[in-house]
């Protein structure tokens, strides 16, 4: 079996398979402008810019907070994020040398609206043509080596 490369590190976030998908999906409720203002919104609350993983197992949110990460050990690449007394996040990753891939499933995402029927009917158009929601971070290089 293929060893997985290491998570810890620094990320800077690359790109998304989300937005562009759902700018297009919500254009015809909202229209354009509205739709991408929505859409930036999201990614401004949900899509960090950058963060480090430490072997210790922590790391530091958007807003400075320190926090546990943990990976399953039986080969499911699922990551859990906590901080302080917020429920964890699981999601799906895919790691490489030179890239992380966090993966929101969409049940995740109905799930943490689910008391909101409204914003649940939305999300039904929104998410329209997406299998999940993937986040992309390249591995920044350790401090005092240039990026190849």
């Amino acid at each position: 079996m293929d060893e997985i490369p290491a998570l810890d590190g620094s990320w800077q976030y690359d790109s998304n398979n989300f937005a562009d998908i759902i700018v297009a999906n919500l254009q015809s409720l909202l229209g354009p402008e509205t739709a991408a203002q929505v859409v930036a919104g999201i990614q401004t609350q949900f899509v960090t810019a950058g963060f480090p993983l430490n072997k210790d197992g922590s790391y530091v949110n958007n807003d400075g907070q320190t926090g546990t990460c943990s990976t399953t050990k039986d080969g499911s690449n699922v990551i859990t994020l906590s901080i302080g007394d917020d429920p964890p996040m699981m999601l799906g990753y895919l790691v490489t040398e030179v890239q992380l891939t966090l993966i929101i499933s969409l049940e995740t995402v109905k799930a943490a609206i689910s008391g909101n029927p409204s914003l649940l009917a939305v999300a039904d158009v929104a998410l329209m043509g997406l299998d999940d929601l993937r986040v992309h971070y390249n591995r920044l290089p350790p401090s005092g080596q240039a990026i190849e």
